[in-house]
This record gives C-alpha cells, structure tokens and sequence, in this order.
C-alpha cells in the first residue's frame, strides 16, 4: 500500500511509521525537517519528501501516486496568529489535494478533546464540542477531512486518540507527556508531595497500539467512520501517582484531596474499537515505560 504520513517527525508519528513499515506499505512522509526522523529517514521503504503543509504545491506533488493519506501533524503558528488555526487550514489543503489525485482512503488522527467537557458517558456519534482551541482545530480538522471525502467520493477514518503514553519510538526520538503526569514526576523527583484528586482516572492509549490501530484500519477495507481509540478502563490517578512515587524512588507523600463534585468519571465507549481489533486497549506497559523515561530524562528544577 502506498502511503502518505504527515507529522511523521513527531512523538506519535514515528510510532506510525514504524508500524506502517512493519506492516509491508511503502510510505512516503512529508516533514520540514528530514533530520529529525532520524534513521527513519534512510528506510529502504520511506520516501522523503521535504516541504511545508501550508504549501499547496507541495501538497499536491506529495500526494501523487499516494493510496491512502494519513494526516497526523498538528501546526500551531507564533502565539500572535495561533487564532488563524494554521492546522485547519493545512487539513483542507492536504486533503483537497488527495481528492484530487484520485486517493482512495483519507485517516485523520484526531483527539478526545472534541468532546470537551467531557460527559460521563461518550460515544463516536456524540455532538462535536470542544473547550479549547486545539480541540477547536481538531474538531475542524475532522469537518475538512469529511467534507473533501464527500466532495472526491473518499473513504473517511477518523481516530480520536486519548492521552498517549509510552517511550519514544527510536532512541533519541521525540518525546511527549500529559502534563499532569509531567508535573508528578517533577514533584516526586523533588520530593515534593504529589496531590491527585480523590476518584479521578483517564483512559489513557500506549503510542504504539495507536500506531498498531492506524495499521490495521488501513488494511481494513470495510472500515469508516470514526473510531474512539483509548483503554477500555481509566486509570485512576492515585495509581499513577503510586507508581511515579515507585519509579523514582522517592520519599515523596501522595495527598489525596477530595473531589469538588460527585459527577462521575467520563466514560469514553470503545465497543467500536474493540469490535475492529477483537480485544480492547490495555496501556499499562507502555504507561511503565512512559513514566521510567520521564525520571531518566526530566530536568529537576
């Protein structure tokens, strides 16, 4: 299969990249800065195309000869022009220019932040709302996408990712953390006391079972639609907490404060998910990982 992968440069997206490679596609990545893929880059199955999103010319030399586009980056402009949302305006390019190359199938992948606030219970068929503007720009990035396949006669994915944990995927490779889970690393390190809210959890997702979805919903021709991609269970903070306190090997105390309302925690539904792959998520390695090179390599201040 070939494919197009932008933010292929990025934490998650070399993760994608590397299951597309070990799932037998040719793929082609569009980056602004080749160096930063690493050894990636010489891949006897990667074609290197440098170039700016924003660039329709680029955009559309890019997707030539391209199977399926599978978009990943997100832009964000100086702080000055991060209201002209760069990121929507790259997503209607990209994929009015795979419409118009003749591409088949089109993947986004998006965020749980579109369903900010979050409910107690969230399905992929829920309104989109959002209550931030990267929300906003993923909630815009999925109308782009939805309108160009309905417009060139595409196949739509869309993937609604949750928190990723997980290592980077190559040694030296770019990393990314929620800054909750940040934040009590710092202060475990520090021997500081880490505070989490009484009954709170998320459903977090491994980087790589993002990556190993991407894969499979590529090879899937019956699929389209949207797809909630997080664990089946949330993992409750305080258990976070435990094991960054274990990890680092810190004195640190966990305060458990109580919780200013008695909503439950939001629910995302996975039933799609798990009816796709034959099992549910589980991030409880990768999230191990994620919080051992946290300690390893987070400067304490």
């Amino acid at each position: 299969m070939t494919v197009l992968l932008t933010g292929a440069s990025g934490y998650l997206g070399q993760h994608v990249l590397l299951a597309l490679l070990s799932a037998g596609n040719d793929v082609t990545v569009l980056v602004r800065e080749p160096t930063r893929l690493g050894a990636l880059a010489t891949h006897p199955k990667v074609r290197v195309r440098t170039g700016d999103l924003t660039d329709e010319r680029c955009l559309r030399h890019a997707v030539e000869g391209i199977a399926v586009v599978i978009h990943a980056a997100l832009i964000w402009g100086a702080p000055r022009t991060e209201l002209d949302l760069p990121d929507s305006i790259a997503a209607a390019k990209l994929f009015d220019a795979a419409g118009e190359a003749g591409v088949s199938r089109c993947l986004l992948i998006s965020s749980t932040a579109v369903h900010r606030p979050f409910r107690a219970l969230i399905k992929e068929s829920d309104p989109l709302q959002t209550a931030d503007l990267y929300g906003a720009s993923k909630a815009t990035a999925e109308l782009m996408m939805w309108a160009a396949c309905n417009t060139y006669g595409m196949t739509g994915l869309v993937l609604r990712s949750g928190p990723v944990v997980g290592p980077p995927a190559q040694a030296g490779g770019p990393f990314r953390s929620d800054s909750t889970l940040q934040a009590l690393v710092h202060a475990a390190k520090a021997g500081h006391p880490l505070t989490v809210v009484a009954g709170t959890a998320r459903q977090l997702v491994g980087a790589t079972d993002v990556a190993r979805v991407v894969a499979t919903l590529v090879h899937t021709p019956h699929a389209e639609g949207t797809y909630l991609c997080v664990d089946a269970e949330p993992t409750p903070w305080e258990r976070i907490a435990e094991q960054v306190v274990e990890t680092a090997r810190s004195e640190s105390v966990i305060q458990v404060a109580p919780a200013s309302s008695t909503s439950p925690t939001p629910r995302f539904v996975v039933d799609r998910l798990t009816a796709l792959l034959g099992q549910s998520l589980d991030s409880k390695e990768a999230l191990a990982q994620h919080i051992e090179h946290l300690v390893v390599n987070s400067v304490q201040s």
